[in-house]
């Protein structure tokens, strides 16, 4: 009757032993070249229109245009992209937020 006994070894021992059973890495394939031109790649990737109004919106509300700003975020809120609308929504807010500091804002006069 004999048991099998597995022989202690130090961790760099462990290591050592790893690397020469290591495998090379593997070298990636390249992709396959499209037979696409440049032109119709182009126009593939066209901009969507949704993120430039956002962008124009943006460029509003950060020049404090709040009134132009809520009306370009109402075009967005039933945007196809579910997180850009919800951020105009959220942008819709700040707006009537700040049309509404604006609008209770009294200037006192001179006495």
């Amino acid at each position: 009757m004999t048991k099998n006994v597995r022989l202690k070894t130090s961790r760099k021992a462990q290591s050592e032993k790893a690397k020469r059973s290591r495998k090379p890495n593997k070298v990636r394939k390249q992709a396959p070249k499209s037979n696409r031109t440049r032109e119709e790649a182009k126009g593939a990737t066209q901009p969507d229109p949704e993120l430039f109004i956002y962008d124009r919106a943006i460029a509003l509300f950060n020049a404090g245009r709040f009134q132009s700003a809520k009306e370009a975020f109402a075009e967005l809120a039933v945007a196809r992209n579910r997180d850009l609308a919800h951020s105009a929504e959220l942008r819709i807010r700040m707006c009537e937020q700040r049309l509404a500091s604006v609008g209770s804002t009294v200037i006192p006069e001179d006495v």
